[in-house]
């Protein structure tokens, strides 16, 4: 089941779904009679609206957590379809992309078939689609897991602050857009930059630079830098 942004669903359809687990599952009829009753009672749902036929998570971040289950699932199984459905609505905040993350980095050996599969459901978007941006956020926090080959990065859109506190070796980044970030407190080792674009870059002190190239017109738009206690933009 995908899981919307606003998880609202009817009775009917949390009968469905109650009735669709037994089924795979091969319960007995009087078992599903149960779930279907006890489904709408569980702990993390609630009804909304006054006609109380419709049903919520109880929290935001409940909605957030599973959300990041299905997606890291999706993508252990190569669903594009269903990943770029998910990806395509709305901003997927950081919670849920760690959640997505630590599924699929349960099983040995998936990271680099996970982020081909992220690269090829971005690509299939416009430019403009939720979908780079948050494909840039899964991205990121795999390449922090991949550090024994080289890694090349097109056409993304990476968020807020994306690049700060992480650690990234043997990338080389072409034609992606990185928001407003810093990059404190961790490494860029033998990172490459070509034909980026960079809305604003903060250098701060705690940052290490090695061995990274800026290159073929890459654009950074405002540079941030401290001087003398003084926080100064250029």
């Amino acid at each position: 089941m995908w899981i919307s942004k606003k998880a609202v669903l009817s009775g009917e359809i949390l009968n469905s779904l109650a009735e669709i687990f037994c089924e795979s599952s091969h319960k007995s009829p009087v078992v599903t009679r149960q779930v279907r009753e006890r489904f709408k009672q569980h702990a993390l749902i609630v009804s909304v609206g006054g006609s109380r036929r419709e049903f919520a998570f109880d929290h935001d971040n409940f909605r957030e957590f599973f959300l990041g289950e299905q997606l890291g699932w999706h993508l252990l199984n190569k669903q594009l379809a269903d990943i770029r459905k998910i990806m395509r609505v709305d901003l997927l905040r950081g919670w849920t992309l760690d959640v997505a993350i630590s599924i699929i980095g349960a099983e040995a050996g998936s990271f680099v078939p996970a982020l081909e599969c992220i690269l090829n459901a971005a690509h299939a978007e416009g430019p403009s689609s939720y979908v780079r941006e948050n494909a840039g956020g899964l991205v990121l926090r795999i390449l922090e897991r991949i550090v024994d080959h080289a890694v090349n990065v097109e056409d993304l859109v990476f968020p807020a602050d994306g690049i700060r506190g992480r650690s990234l070796q043997n990338v080389t980044f072409r034609r992606c857009y990185f928001r407003s970030t810093s990059v404190s407190s961790k490494r860029l080792r033998n990172c490459q930059f070509e034909d980026c674009e960079f809305e604003r870059l903060d250098l701060e002190g705690s940052a290490v630079v090695e061995k990274c190239m800026i290159r073929r017109g890459t654009v950074i738009r405002v540079i941030g830098a401290s001087r003398a206690g003084e926080h100064i933009d250029v």
